[in-house]
This record gives C-alpha cells, structure tokens and sequence, in this order.
C-alpha cells in the first residue's frame, strides 16, 4: 500500500463551522466558503493542484475549480450531496423542516437517535459499528445550529 503523503503534498481543512474550524459562523454560503477554500489554497503557494471534495464539500470543490481552472488539475468528487436540492415546494418542506427540527433536538444529545436518520441516508448498507461512529462523528463535528443553518444554504 502506498500512501499518499508519501508522494504528494496533502493540505486538508475543515470548512467553517465545522471541525476544528471556528464554530461561530454565520455565512455558508458558497461564496464564504470558496473564499475560505482559496485562503487556503493562496496559503500553500502551489500553482496547481488536485482538489478532492466529500460530501457537502463536493459543492466547494466545484465552485473552486470552476473559478480557477487553471489551477485545478484534477477534480475528485466522493460521496457528493450538492446534486440533491433541497425540496421546499409540496411535502418538501413539511420534510425539510422536520429534519432541521430533529437537528435541533437531537444533535448534541448523546442519545443517536435522531442523528441516525441523517446517518443511514448517508451510509445505508453501514454495520452497526460503521454506524456508531457516524453518529458520533456528526455530533462532535459541529453544533445543531449550524448543522441547521448549512442545510439552509444548499
């Protein structure tokens, strides 16, 4: 097995709100958070790079490359969730609200009850153990409110 570091420079961040990152945010836009990106980015001093966007940051990773081109040599999307809008006409928004309500009540809440319907949406064919640790990781990685206030944004 090879390991990347081991043949290539690795600089990872984690995005606003989220993480080690400052917890009191208050714009998630896409424009803050590519803005964060190319801080980031400007910090490293390399010309050009491969991006790779998970999950919510899939979204990012778009937005970054798609402004910079020419520094982007490679585009790597895993796990990515900015193709699926979110639905506000219908019982979209019965379902949207009932969602960041149960962020609301069950996210910091040892108890993953509530985290498990975000969990199985994300790794449905998890084991238990796989599933354990997603709803722990969720609630360790950023407050209710801003979980909340992200989904508001995508």
């Amino acid at each position: 097995m090879i390991r990347i570091g081991a043949i290539a420079s690795v600089v990872r961040y984690d995005e606003r709100g989220f993480g080690m990152s400052d917890w009191a945010v208050d714009d998630f836009s896409i424009a803050a958070r590519v803005a964060d990106l190319e801080a980031v980015v400007d910090a490293t001093g390399h010309e050009r790079f491969a991006v790779l966007g998970m999950s919510g940051g899939s979204a990012v990773a778009l937005a970054y490359a798609a402004r910079h081109p020419e520094r982007v040599n490679r585009l790597v999307l895993y796990g990515t969730v900015c193709g699926i809008p979110v639905e506000l006409d219908g019982d979209g928004r019965e379902v949207e609200e009932t969602f960041r309500q149960m962020i609301r009540v069950g996210w910091a809440k040892d108890d993953p009850t509530f985290r498990r319907v975000f969990t199985t949406r994300f790794i449905p064919d998890a084991t238990e153990e796989q599933l354990a640790w997603f709803d722990d990781l969720q609630r360790m990685s950023t407050s209710p409110e801003n979980a909340v206030a992200s989904r508001m944004v995508a």
